[in-house]
């Protein structure tokens, strides 16, 4: 029994971690009528997974067939048959616990006297030979507050991993059945450079005793950065993409560097512009390693890379992976910061601060403008 215990805490490792996600944006889904239950209840969830399995099955609802022939879609055919749908409730990192059972878990959430903070709804759908997730995420501790008044539930992310037929029935599913409207987020080269930097900087607050220094800190939990640049058509036609790997003894200096750099009056604007909800262009402004990376390639390749025709198309280091067609893997703090047994060790804040990041992007609310700190000049 005890050799099974490993592969049983993998299952239930944090449905966040290690999955290549496809990012999408959700306009507020509406439940009922004022007064009505929350979308965030099980029972509610759980009628609509016996709903949407009935979909994906191809069950004959009053004499009409619906949904898909897994038989015959791309991706599902060798998948197997259908053996569980699920919808739930999917709890903070923080209250997530490998040791307890579902049926656990409901009873011990019918005993607290206050709810605790959910992240939003896990979608789950088990085939023979293989499992497929979706999920529908909120900020716990935004200030947009799910109304049951109003009658809305405000979910703004969803993250799917799923075959291309199913992903379609899924968010069909949602904008017929919640009034919401899916749209496939595309991640701009400021968002993806101003994710790093902030991620760096969260990383390089005050550390824990265990570390000699920060740049110890940022070799485990950092690690190398891949940088993948690409370019547009007419700026070199023959040329896809260069990969530019930053090794982890080197991430600290050039963060040094870039923070001892004057401040110029007016930073180097980076020139891919992002429309925000509201329809206007916010241009971002690129923090330290940015400028020092781009100073380093201006001088030994000839290639700044704040230019109309530069594009950031991925970056990748120990903590996560994000790619500009609008996928994220993210991974979880390492073993070392597990060690610490509490939620106050950096690379545990850093990555939890880059899922608020994509929430942000999700909802419109996130700021391209990397704000220079008087103790980073």
């Amino acid at each position: 029994m005890a050799r099974q215990e490993p592969s049983r805490v993998l299952k239930q490792s944090y449905p966040l971690y290690n999955t290549t996600f496809t990012l999408y944006r959700l306009s507020p889904l509406y439940h009922g009528h004022a007064g009505a239950l929350s979308l965030l209840d099980n029972t509610i969830l759980q009628r609509h997974a016996r709903h949407f399995q009935d979909i994906i099955k191809g069950e004959v609802l009053r004499g009409v067939h619906v949904g898909l022939a897994p038989g015959n879609s791309e991706g599902l055919g060798k998948a197997g048959s259908l053996l569980r749908c699920s919808w739930q409730t999917l709890r903070t990192q923080v209250h997530w616990t490998d040791s307890q059972e579902p049926e656990e878990k409901e009873k011990e959430r019918e005993k607290d006297l206050e709810p605790e903070p959910t992240h939003g709804i896990q979608i789950e759908l088990q085939y023979e030979k293989s499992t497929y997730t979706a999920l529908i995420l909120q900020d716990p501790q935004s200030s947009m507050t799910n109304s049951v008044n109003c009658g809305f539930t405000y979910l703004p992310l969803l993250l799917i991993r799923m075959p291309g037929p199913l992903r379609e029935t899924l968010l069909e599913y949602l904008a017929s059945s919640f009034d919401t409207r899916p749209s496939a987020i595309k991640l701009s080269s400021g968002f993806l450079a101003t994710s790093l930097e902030r991620f760096l900087s969260d990383i390089t607050a005050p550390i824990p005793e265990d570390f000699d220094d920060i740049s110890d800190l940022l070799r485990s939990v950092v690690k190398d950065i891949q940088i993948t640049i690409s370019f547009r058509a007419p700026a070199a036609p023959q040329l896809k993409n260069i990969d530019i790997i930053i090794s982890k003894e080197d991430i600290w200096p050039l963060l040094c560097r870039g923070r001892t750099r004057p401040k110029p009056e007016f930073p180097n604007i980076w020139i891919h512009q992002h429309e925000t909800e509201s329809r206007e262009i916010e241009r971002s402004t690129p923090g330290p390693f940015m400028i020092a990376l781009s100073q380093y390639l201006t001088s030994h390749m000839a290639l700044p890379l704040f230019q109309s025709d530069v594009i950031l198309s991925k970056i990748a280091c120990g903590a996560f992976v994000l790619g500009s067609e609008g996928k994220v893997k993210i991974f979880p703090p390492s073993d070392k910061a597990l060690a610490h047994g509490n939620e106050s060790f950096p690379g545990h804040l850093a990555t939890q601060a880059f899922i608020k990041y994509l929430l942000k992007r999700a909802d419109g609310t996130f700021s391209l403008s990397y704000k220079f700190l008087d103790a980073q000049m």
